[in-house]
């Protein structure tokens, strides 16, 4: 097991469509940040040499240079981290200045996913978001000019009001930008967020499927004439240039997962910890560990979860590749949904990969239900 998130709690105010674990900054955060270096260093027996350290959040470039060198510094003192690994850190354009970009290149980050979200200021402004579109051109600059030479960008579609000509917009001013990566992802309604009890209330109203399907088709189209190679229902990359650490989610395979609501899957158990950072620092001060809950998860549903995390995936799944590792195939893994899903024109079966048809990747969540027991 190779891969590690890492997660950071703290952001400056919520963003009203957010439902991660996030509070407001504040005088616990030295406390956090020495329960995950514990919590690190207590599970390093379990991993071999680690290839890829993804920090996200929250937003970890709340941290000041200072503290961003101390965490990354004391992960390598505790992680056997390869020299080939790739570092990714999440990044808020209105909280990264020359001092963090500096400091992310000299501890050896080399992925950054930049939260731009949008170049179009009203709906920025609507997103809870507090930089502007002008912060993004900015920080992806001093990314660069840091030596960064790997930048993820990050937009969202389907926003209320947003126009087809401002998805345009943002599309072109990103790919203008020359990212290695851009992530794309629908506007959703979850539990808990402000946007939801809005939903309701009906005080905002949610773009229709045939609305959200042409932007989509419109990211399509716009990514792919730049030379962006749609591997995944929500991700481009340029050559090479695939999420190495999101790969491992996508492929369901095992990945640590260390900080407060951080999810590990290790040995067939999903382990998640608890959910507050001052529930998760007293845990870790008083018993050591922050384990809220462990799901053991059964083989043929290990199974059935691969086939829905790959088929997320350009690449789709491989029957001999999936036979090796679980000693079932595909065929009988899937039952009749097989034939059911490609007969309604959601999958694709050649007879040794299974993949998701175009109408598949925008209807995953049917495909995935489906093929549920």
């Amino acid at each position: 097991m190779t891969a590690v998130y890492l997660h950071i709690p703290y952001c400056t105010s919520k963003c009203p469509y957010c439902d991660f674990a996030s509070v407001p900054i504040n005088d616990s955060l030295d406390s956090y940040l020495r329960a995950l270096v514990v919590e690190a260093e207590q599970m390093s027996a379990t991993l071999s040499s680690v290839e890829t350290l993804y920090v996200g959040g929250g937003t970890p470039t709340i941290l000041s240079p200072g503290r961003i060198r101390w965490l990354l510094e004391h992960l390598r003192e505790v992680l056997d981290i390869s020299p080939l690994a790739e570092i990714t850190l999440e990044a808020n354009p209105c909280s990264l200045d020359a001092a963090k970009a500096d400091v992310l290149a000299a501890t050896g980050v080399n992925r950054v996913s930049l939260g731009a979200q949008s170049f179009d200021d009203a709906e920025l402004s609507f997103l809870g978001r507090q930089h502007r579109a002008v912060d993004v051109a900015r920080a992806f600059s001093l990314l660069r000019r840091a030596g960064i030479e790997n930048i993820s960008v990050d937009l969202i579609y389907a926003i209320p009001n947003q126009s087809v000509e401002s998805w345009r917009n943002s599309l072109a001013r990103a790919v203008e930008m020359e990212p290695e990566h851009v992530s794309t992802y629908c506007l959703t309604f979850e539990p808990a967020t402000r946007f939801l009890k809005l939903l309701e209330e009906g005080k905002i109203k949610k773009k229709s499927d045939e609305g959200e399907l042409e932007l989509y088709e419109i990211a399509l189209e716009t990514l792919s004439d730049a030379g962006y190679e749609h591997y995944e229902i929500s991700n481009f990359a340029l050559p090479g240039r695939r999420s190495r650490h999101n790969m491992v989610y996508w492929s369901n395979e095992e990945y640590l997962g260390l900080g407060a609501s951080a999810v590990s899957y290790l040995g067939g158990s999903r382990i998640t910890n608890l959910r507050g950072p001052q529930a998760y620092i007293r845990a870790m001060e008083t018993r050591g560990d922050a384990v809220c809950e462990i799901e053991s998860i059964p083989p043929n549903m290990q199974a059935i979860e691969t086939i829905i995390q790959r088929l997320r995936l350009k690449d789709g799944v491989d029957s001999d590749s999936f036979a090796g590792r679980f000693g079932i195939s595909l065929e009988k893994a899937l039952g009749s949904s097989l034939s059911d899903l490609t007969g309604l024109g959601l999958l694709e079966w050649d007879g040794q990969t299974i993949k998701s048809s175009a109408k598949g990747w925008h209807l995953a969540n049917e495909v995935a239900l489906r093929i549920l027991p």
